[in-house]
């Protein structure tokens, strides 16, 4: 895919300027998606922040 960046200022999930630096250093940009949320892990830290407040 190509994208001319020189006319952009803002990219939708990535920064611009970050995006420019590693296609000059690397040649590429690897986006890849956010990692997703576990909502275990959440429950589990408010579990102990909920018995370290008793």
């Amino acid at each position: 895919m190509l994208l001319d960046l020189a006319q952009r200022q803002r990219l939708a999930n990535a920064d611009i300027e970050k995006v420019k630096q590693a296609l000059t250093d690397q040649g590429f940009y690897l986006q890849v998606p956010p990692p997703v949320e576990s909502m275990l892990n959440a429950y589990l830290d408010e579990l102990k922040n909920s018995e370290k407040t008793e």
